[in-house]
Protein backbone atom coordinates (compact mmCIF):
# COMPACT_ATOMS: atom_id res chain seq x y z
CA UNK A 1 0.00 0.00 0.00
CA UNK A 2 1.93 3.51 -1.08
CA UNK A 3 1.68 6.14 1.08
CA UNK A 4 1.03 9.79 -0.07
CA UNK A 5 4.39 11.42 -0.55
CA UNK A 6 3.50 13.87 -3.43
CA UNK A 7 0.25 16.44 -4.16
CA UNK A 8 0.24 18.39 -7.24
CA UNK A 9 -2.31 21.24 -6.93
CA UNK A 10 -3.17 23.18 -9.79
CA UNK A 11 -4.31 26.69 -9.36
CA UNK A 12 -5.41 29.13 -11.56
CA UNK A 13 -5.19 32.15 -8.66
CA UNK A 14 -9.06 31.67 -7.32
CA UNK A 15 -10.42 32.30 -4.48
CA UNK A 16 -11.89 27.99 -5.40
CA UNK A 17 -8.35 27.20 -6.23
CA UNK A 18 -6.83 28.97 -2.68
CA UNK A 19 -9.59 26.88 -1.10
CA UNK A 20 -8.16 23.42 -2.42
CA UNK A 21 -4.69 24.91 -1.89
CA UNK A 22 -4.91 25.47 1.91
CA UNK A 23 -7.04 21.60 2.05
CA UNK A 24 -3.88 20.34 0.88
CA UNK A 25 -1.74 22.16 2.49
CA UNK A 26 -3.33 21.05 6.00
CA UNK A 27 -3.21 17.69 4.49
CA UNK A 28 -0.14 17.32 3.11
CA UNK A 29 1.38 18.41 6.97
CA UNK A 30 -0.83 14.93 8.19
CA UNK A 31 0.69 12.51 5.90
CA UNK A 32 4.11 14.09 5.53
CA UNK A 33 4.09 14.34 2.01
CA UNK A 34 5.46 17.45 -0.34
CA UNK A 35 3.00 19.65 -2.54
CA UNK A 36 3.47 20.93 -5.86
CA UNK A 37 1.88 23.86 -6.78
CA UNK A 38 1.09 24.44 -10.08
CA UNK A 39 0.04 27.31 -12.60
CA UNK A 40 -0.59 26.61 -16.29
CA UNK A 41 -0.78 30.21 -18.08
CA UNK A 42 -2.46 30.17 -21.06
CA UNK A 43 -4.59 33.62 -22.59
CA UNK A 44 -8.04 33.57 -21.78
CA UNK A 45 -11.19 33.39 -23.50
CA UNK A 46 -13.31 35.99 -24.01
CA UNK A 47 -16.40 34.04 -21.79
CA UNK A 48 -14.18 33.16 -18.56
CA UNK A 49 -15.41 36.20 -16.12
CA UNK A 50 -13.63 34.64 -13.02
CA UNK A 51 -10.00 34.39 -14.33
CA UNK A 52 -7.62 35.75 -12.33
CA UNK A 53 -5.94 37.75 -15.31
CA UNK A 54 -8.08 40.70 -16.88
CA UNK A 55 -10.26 39.75 -19.89
CA UNK A 56 -8.37 40.48 -23.10
CA UNK A 57 -5.24 41.81 -21.06
CA UNK A 58 -2.99 38.94 -22.79
CA UNK A 59 -3.96 39.29 -26.12
CA UNK A 60 -1.30 41.97 -26.53
CA UNK A 61 1.56 40.21 -24.54
CA UNK A 62 4.07 37.85 -25.89
CA UNK A 63 4.76 34.36 -24.15
CA UNK A 64 7.70 35.60 -21.93
CA UNK A 65 5.12 38.44 -20.87
CA UNK A 66 2.43 36.00 -20.21
CA UNK A 67 5.60 33.67 -18.29
CA UNK A 68 6.30 36.98 -15.88
CA UNK A 69 2.92 37.72 -14.82
CA UNK A 70 2.40 34.09 -14.03
CA UNK A 71 4.94 34.21 -11.74
CA UNK A 72 4.14 37.14 -9.72
CA UNK A 73 1.25 35.89 -9.16
CA UNK A 74 2.74 32.84 -8.21
CA UNK A 75 4.96 34.79 -5.87
CA UNK A 76 1.68 36.70 -4.73
CA UNK A 77 0.73 33.55 -4.09
CA UNK A 78 3.29 32.65 -1.97
CA UNK A 79 2.97 35.84 0.25
CA UNK A 80 -0.72 35.02 1.07
CA UNK A 81 -0.54 31.48 1.91
CA UNK A 82 3.07 30.10 2.26
CA UNK A 83 4.78 33.43 4.32
CA UNK A 84 5.12 30.21 7.51
CA UNK A 85 5.29 27.01 5.92
CA UNK A 86 4.69 23.78 7.20
CA UNK A 87 5.30 21.50 4.86
CA UNK A 88 7.58 21.24 1.79
CA UNK A 89 6.33 22.86 -1.05
CA UNK A 90 7.76 23.52 -4.44
CA UNK A 91 5.90 26.13 -6.91
CA UNK A 92 5.78 26.00 -11.09
CA UNK A 93 4.70 28.13 -13.87
CA UNK A 94 4.66 26.75 -17.52
CA UNK A 95 2.75 28.06 -20.82
CA UNK A 96 0.60 25.88 -22.29
CA UNK A 97 -2.99 23.73 -22.02
CA UNK A 98 -3.82 23.41 -18.68
CA UNK A 99 -5.12 19.79 -18.99
CA UNK A 100 -1.95 18.42 -20.77
CA UNK A 101 0.26 19.91 -18.89
CA UNK A 102 -0.97 18.87 -15.43
CA UNK A 103 -1.35 15.57 -16.82
CA UNK A 104 2.70 16.21 -17.93
CA UNK A 105 3.68 17.38 -14.29
CA UNK A 106 1.57 14.68 -12.39
CA UNK A 107 3.61 12.02 -14.53
CA UNK A 108 7.37 13.79 -14.23
CA UNK A 109 6.99 14.22 -10.71
CA UNK A 110 5.31 10.96 -9.55
CA UNK A 111 2.10 12.50 -7.87
CA UNK A 112 0.33 10.28 -6.08
CA UNK A 113 -3.00 12.78 -5.58
CA UNK A 114 -4.18 15.61 -7.20
CA UNK A 115 -5.75 18.09 -4.89
CA UNK A 116 -8.35 20.62 -7.07
CA UNK A 117 -11.21 22.98 -6.74
CA UNK A 118 -14.89 23.06 -7.76
CA UNK A 119 -16.98 25.95 -7.57
CA UNK A 120 -20.56 26.37 -6.21
CA UNK A 121 -22.03 27.27 -8.95
CA UNK A 122 -24.47 24.24 -10.36
CA UNK A 123 -23.25 23.53 -13.70
CA UNK A 124 -20.77 26.22 -14.20
CA UNK A 125 -19.04 25.92 -17.20
CA UNK A 126 -15.99 27.50 -16.10
CA UNK A 127 -12.23 27.50 -17.61
CA UNK A 128 -10.95 25.56 -13.55
CA UNK A 129 -14.21 23.95 -13.90
CA UNK A 130 -13.65 21.82 -17.14
CA UNK A 131 -10.02 21.33 -16.10
CA UNK A 132 -10.94 19.96 -12.73
CA UNK A 133 -13.91 17.72 -14.37
CA UNK A 134 -11.40 16.60 -17.69
CA UNK A 135 -8.44 15.65 -14.72
CA UNK A 136 -10.93 13.62 -12.78
CA UNK A 137 -11.85 11.67 -15.72
CA UNK A 138 -8.41 11.03 -17.45
CA UNK A 139 -5.74 11.48 -14.68
CA UNK A 140 -3.36 8.94 -14.20
CA UNK A 141 -3.44 9.51 -10.27
CA UNK A 142 -6.14 9.75 -7.72
CA UNK A 143 -8.14 13.60 -7.38
CA UNK A 144 -9.62 14.77 -4.83
CA UNK A 145 -12.29 17.97 -5.33
CA UNK A 146 -12.72 20.00 -2.55
CA UNK A 147 -15.70 21.95 -2.91
CA UNK A 148 -15.25 25.92 -2.40
CA UNK A 149 -15.21 27.08 1.48
CA UNK A 150 -14.59 23.62 2.39
CA UNK A 151 -11.64 23.24 5.01
CA UNK A 152 -9.86 20.12 5.84
CA UNK A 153 -10.75 17.99 8.71
CA UNK A 154 -9.81 14.73 9.55
CA UNK A 155 -11.91 12.36 7.83
CA UNK A 156 -13.83 9.64 10.57
CA UNK A 157 -16.28 8.33 7.62
CA UNK A 158 -15.62 7.99 4.01
CA UNK A 159 -18.09 6.70 1.48
CA UNK A 160 -17.46 4.66 -1.29
CA UNK A 161 -20.51 4.81 -3.50
CA UNK A 162 -20.61 1.56 -6.26
CA UNK A 163 -23.59 0.18 -8.37
CA UNK A 164 -21.51 -3.11 -7.65
CA UNK A 165 -22.36 -3.80 -10.85
CA UNK A 166 -18.90 -5.29 -12.32
CA UNK A 167 -15.63 -6.39 -10.68
CA UNK A 168 -12.78 -3.89 -9.94
CA UNK A 169 -9.29 -4.31 -9.83
CA UNK A 170 -9.09 -3.76 -5.73
CA UNK A 171 -5.48 -2.17 -5.96
CA UNK A 172 -6.94 0.52 -7.70
CA UNK A 173 -8.23 1.15 -4.21
CA UNK A 174 -5.69 2.10 -2.15
CA UNK A 175 -5.80 5.33 -1.72
CA UNK A 176 -9.13 4.44 0.12
CA UNK A 177 -7.13 2.12 2.26
CA UNK A 178 -4.50 4.71 2.89
CA UNK A 179 -6.68 7.78 3.93
CA UNK A 180 -8.83 5.06 6.22
CA UNK A 181 -5.73 3.86 8.27
CA UNK A 182 -3.98 7.38 8.05
CA UNK A 183 -6.46 8.49 9.85
CA UNK A 184 -8.43 5.99 11.45
CA UNK A 185 -11.06 6.22 9.85
CA UNK A 186 -14.30 3.77 8.82
CA UNK A 187 -15.48 3.08 5.43
CA UNK A 188 -19.21 3.11 4.42
CA UNK A 189 -19.19 0.86 0.85
CA UNK A 190 -22.89 2.86 -0.12
CA UNK A 191 -24.56 0.49 -2.61
CA UNK A 192 -27.28 2.57 -4.80
CA UNK A 193 -30.21 0.36 -6.84
CA UNK A 194 -33.58 0.24 -8.16
CA UNK A 195 -36.20 -0.72 -5.56
CA UNK A 196 -36.78 -4.14 -5.78
CA UNK A 197 -33.77 -5.18 -8.17
CA UNK A 198 -32.39 -8.41 -7.12
CA UNK A 199 -28.50 -8.42 -6.74
CA UNK A 200 -26.69 -10.76 -9.65
CA UNK A 201 -24.10 -13.06 -8.79
CA UNK A 202 -21.51 -10.62 -10.26
CA UNK A 203 -22.64 -8.14 -7.73
CA UNK A 204 -22.58 -10.63 -4.55
CA UNK A 205 -18.57 -11.53 -5.80
CA UNK A 206 -17.85 -8.04 -6.15
CA UNK A 207 -19.15 -7.53 -2.59
CA UNK A 208 -17.45 -10.45 -1.09
CA UNK A 209 -14.22 -9.72 -2.44
CA UNK A 210 -14.92 -5.61 -1.11
CA UNK A 211 -15.24 -7.44 2.54
CA UNK A 212 -11.91 -9.35 2.05
CA UNK A 213 -10.03 -6.51 0.67
CA UNK A 214 -11.14 -3.89 3.71
CA UNK A 215 -10.60 -7.02 6.26
CA UNK A 216 -8.08 -4.62 8.28
CA UNK A 217 -10.71 -1.62 8.23
CA UNK A 218 -13.81 -1.02 10.37
CA UNK A 219 -16.15 -1.14 7.18
CA UNK A 220 -20.28 -1.89 6.48
CA UNK A 221 -22.14 -2.17 3.58
CA UNK A 222 -25.34 0.42 3.04
CA UNK A 223 -27.72 0.26 0.67
CA UNK A 224 -30.12 2.93 -0.56
CA UNK A 225 -32.87 2.54 -2.97
CA UNK A 226 -33.31 4.92 -5.74
CA UNK A 227 -33.50 4.89 -9.38
CA UNK A 228 -30.93 8.13 -9.44
CA UNK A 229 -27.80 7.65 -8.03
CA UNK A 230 -27.18 11.88 -7.26
CA UNK A 231 -30.09 11.37 -5.42
CA UNK A 232 -29.52 8.40 -3.36
CA UNK A 233 -25.97 9.58 -2.83
CA UNK A 234 -27.81 13.21 -1.50
CA UNK A 235 -29.77 11.44 0.63
CA UNK A 236 -27.02 9.05 2.45
CA UNK A 237 -25.48 12.54 3.16
CA UNK A 238 -28.64 14.12 4.98
CA UNK A 239 -29.15 11.35 6.99
CA UNK A 240 -25.30 10.04 7.74
CA UNK A 241 -22.42 11.94 9.35
CA UNK A 242 -19.53 11.39 6.79
CA UNK A 243 -16.68 13.33 5.79
CA UNK A 244 -15.24 12.30 1.82
CA UNK A 245 -17.16 10.61 -0.50
CA UNK A 246 -15.17 8.07 -2.95
CA UNK A 247 -15.94 6.84 -6.44
CA UNK A 248 -14.41 5.19 -9.42
CA UNK A 249 -14.12 6.90 -12.39
CA UNK A 250 -14.00 4.50 -15.07
CA UNK A 251 -15.72 4.00 -18.62
CA UNK A 252 -19.65 3.12 -17.89
CA UNK A 253 -19.29 3.49 -13.69
CA UNK A 254 -21.38 5.64 -11.87
CA UNK A 255 -18.84 8.71 -11.80
CA UNK A 256 -18.17 8.31 -15.12
CA UNK A 257 -22.11 8.41 -15.52
CA UNK A 258 -22.49 11.28 -13.27
CA UNK A 259 -19.63 13.01 -14.98
CA UNK A 260 -21.58 13.39 -18.71
CA UNK A 261 -24.10 15.12 -16.39
CA UNK A 262 -24.70 18.28 -14.46
CA UNK A 263 -25.81 16.18 -11.43
CA UNK A 264 -21.70 16.01 -10.57
CA UNK A 265 -21.45 19.24 -9.60
CA UNK A 266 -25.21 19.40 -7.67
CA UNK A 267 -24.29 16.62 -5.99
CA UNK A 268 -20.84 17.76 -4.71
CA UNK A 269 -21.89 20.98 -3.51
CA UNK A 270 -25.50 19.72 -1.68
CA UNK A 271 -22.92 17.37 0.58
CA UNK A 272 -20.20 20.25 0.56
CA UNK A 273 -17.92 17.11 0.77
CA UNK A 274 -14.34 16.49 -0.50
CA UNK A 275 -14.95 14.27 -4.04
CA UNK A 276 -12.20 11.32 -4.17
CA UNK A 277 -11.67 10.08 -7.82
CA UNK A 278 -9.58 6.80 -6.96
CA UNK A 279 -8.37 5.19 -10.11
CA UNK A 280 -8.17 1.35 -10.34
Amino acid sequence: MKAIERILVPTDFSPTANDALLYALDLAQVVGAKVYIFHAARIPSASIATSAYPIGYYEALNMDELRQEAEKKMENLRHNFLYDPKVTYECITEVGPAADLIGQMAQEKKIDLLVMGARHAEGAETWFGSITTSMVKNSNCSVLVVPQGVRFVRPQKLVFATTLDKLTPLAGLDVLRVFAKTFGAAVDVLHIHAYGKDYTPEQNKFREALDQYLTEISHRFTFVASKDVSKGIQHYFESHDADMLVMLPQPHSMLDELLHTSKTRYMVFRTQKPLLAVKA
